[in-house]
């Protein structure tokens, strides 16, 4: 994995002054922008909003050519050669997956969220995908419908307009001893989403029985060879981006990206939401009751380094937008990226000024021919500096308090407290890992990490313990780190 130029000789976050720009390098990035892409395409929906849905979106995630039918192709691939899951992906190809492929050349699809306006302001998603015409979005919609079984029916309401229904209707027998007016209530609160729920009660040859009645709906609309899709009605009439404005930025050689703009979020929304995760972290930084003192005081930086992060993402990003593009025959290379864009002279631009002003020890070596490489290299703030600190305290504290530790280990984690300590006075973080294979040597790694200057004496008697002494304390060290570990 490789990064974009210009973010190898330095550290994994840079900044660009004159555009108030922030880039990522691929290394933080891909894990970052999987995890948004993941995180957001889960979005509650309902019948009908409760609210007023804003005009433009406040956030786009894409996929380029990734539907169905070429992850199952993805998927068959990778079975044959691993020779697994034979039986599934025979069942698998008894379904009627290849007809929910649209006749789009690599297919755009993707999702843009909006802002409902409302008493408990909420966010509602529409999706969308490419079609070559209406024919085509009919196609897909009935093969949509088929999916559905016999349960489900395709409603055509005119101007590009389609409404996708499974319904089904039962009845059964209350138990004994259960009121069937009060079952009945219970089920008629049921409605979530788009699953609309009801249920009353009727006699059939002489014995009160409760009917069920239940439904999913998807709304369709067809719009400059987009077909969008959501779970509430209001899809039909709202006013959807146009065609253009949605696809300007995305550039044609990306497989996978994402924007949000922040700055269409009302500014009484912002505040709403920082004062509730303000005064809620406010109250997990109180020490607890009969709680050490040195837990307390790692949970509160952490914390505190945290919040000031989402505060600046909150109040001084603008618009971010982040792309990834997958290795093929022409670039055999996984390119990440991910930008922010600031508020002028905000001080999220100056956070990530410092955080970029690290120096790479491992510069010579990042663009060799490695297969992989994983580089990152940042400068810890003043607020995150204090965390190495309070852990430092911590690990301390838990060797004087735990029984097993003997005189022969308090060298040890003396020297393990020292080391994560001394990235609070020198914050300086740099990690790097390479994997590569030759027909010389065969398959090969490398580990690298930059330690603080305050460490250099350390290192140098690590490295030169007696040989015997080294492996005598060996087997308690790796005690105490295993008891750790179960403990916490």
């Amino acid at each position: 994995m490789r990064s974009f130029p210009g973010a190898n000789s330095r550290s994994g976050l840079t900044v660009q002054r004159g555009c108030s720009l922030a880039q990522i390098s691929p290394r933080v990035a891909f894990p970052l922008l999987c995890g948004l892409l993941v995180l957001t395409s889960c979005t509650p929906a309902s019948a009908q909003i409760t609210g007023q849905i804003d005009k433009r979106p406040i956030g786009v995630g894409y996929m380029r050519d990734m539907s169905q039918v070429t992850v199952m192709k993805y998927f068959e691939t990778l079975s044959e050669r691993l020779s697994i899951g034979a039986s599934m992906m025979e069942q698998i190809r008894q379904t009627p997956v290849n007809e929910l492929q649209t006749g789009a050349d690599k297919p755009l699809m993707g999702v843009s969220w909006y802002l409902v306006k409302g008493l408990v302001p909420s966010f509602e998603a529409v999706y969308f995908q490419e079609v070559v015409d209406e024919s085509d979005a009919r196609r897909y919609l009935q093969a949509r419908k088929k999916m559905m079984g016999d349960q489900g029916n395709l409603e055509i309401d005119g101007d590009g307009r389609y409404k996708v229904v499974m319904a089904n209707t039962s009845s059964w027998e209350p138990p004994r001893g259960v009121d069937a007016e009060a079952q009945v209530k219970s089920i008629n609160q049921l409605n979530t989403g788009s699953r609309q729920f009801s249920a009353r009660v009727i006699e059939k040859d002489g014995k009160k029985m409760i009917e069920q009645s239940w439904s999913f709906i998807e709304y369709y609309r067809l719009q400059e060879n987009l077909l969008f899709s959501a779970q509430f009605e209001e899809l039909w009439d709202m006013e959807l981006p146009a065609r253009e404005s949605l696809t300007s930025s995305i550039s044609s050689r990306n497989d996978l990206g994402m924007e949000a703009f922040f700055d269409r979020i009302p500014l009484g929304i912002k505040t709403l939401g920082w004062n509730m995760l303000n005064a809620s972290v406010g109250t997990q930084m109180q020490r607890r009751d009969e709680e050490e003192q040195t837990i307390a005081d790692l949970r509160k930086s952490s914390l505190t380094s945290a919040v000031e992060i989402l505060r600046s993402v909150m109040f001084d990003v603008q618009q971010t937008n982040g792309s990834i593009r997958f290795a093929s025959d022409e670039s055999p290379d996984i390119v990440a990226r991910i930008m922010f864009e600031a508020r002028k002279n905000s001080g999220l631009t100056k956070q990530l000024s410092d955080m970029s002003s690290s120096v790479s020890r491992f510069g010579p070596i990042l663009n060799d021919e490695s297969a992989l490489t994983l580089h990152t290299c940042f400068r810890l703030s003043e607020d995150a500096a204090q965390i190495p600190r309070d852990a430092a305290a911590w690990i301390v504290h838990q060797a004087s308090i735990t029984p097993e530790i003997n005189d022969n280990m308090e060298g040890p984690i003396k020297h393990l407290a020292s080391f994560v300590g001394a990235y609070g006075d020198d914050p300086h973080v740099e990690l790097l890992v390479k994997a590569g294979w030759t027909e010389v040597r065969g398959a090969s790694s490398m580990v690298g990490c930059q330690f603080p200057m305050t460490l250099d004496s350390w290192m140098h008697s690590l490295l030169h313990l007696p040989t015997q002494t080294f492996h005598q304390q060996r087997s308690r060290r790796w005690e105490f780190l295993n008891w750790m570990a179960a403990r916490y």
